[in-house]
């Protein structure tokens, strides 16, 4: 399950990492300079360094999750498997407002 998630949330930082330079690239386009006026750019950027964060956070945690053998029954364990959830919730929830967002962008430069 973590080594499974590390991949998972290391896609999730490539992505992310990608969107961000096509983001950057664009910075001409008219549904960006439209967005920059709405102020609705800053808050997308916010969102993806955000998305950035959470997945990065959740894949070295899992990596290091990766080393613990259920036998030494560590008196945190379940509470280091909370964390864990509650990590692995935020990045797919972030990763998913992100891509909503982000595709809307890229609709508005596609007709643009």
């Amino acid at each position: 399950m973590f080594s499974a998630w590390v991949s998972i949330a290391a896609i999730g930082v490539g992505f992310l990492l990608t969107a961000n330079s096509i983001l950057v690239s664009a910075d001409d386009k008219w549904i960006l300079q439209r967005a920059k006026e709405a102020g609705v750019y800053k808050s997308l950027v916010r969102y993806m360094l955000s998305a950035t964060r959470w997945c990065l956070f959740s894949a070295m945690l899992s990596a290091a999750a990766l080393i613990y053998d259920p036998l030494w029954k560590l008196w945190w364990f379940p509470y280091g498997i909370t964390v864990w959830i509650f990590l692995a919730a935020g990045a797919g929830a972030s990763l998913l407002r992100v891509l909503s967002v982000f595709a809307e962008v890229l609709l508005g430069l596609a007709e643009g």
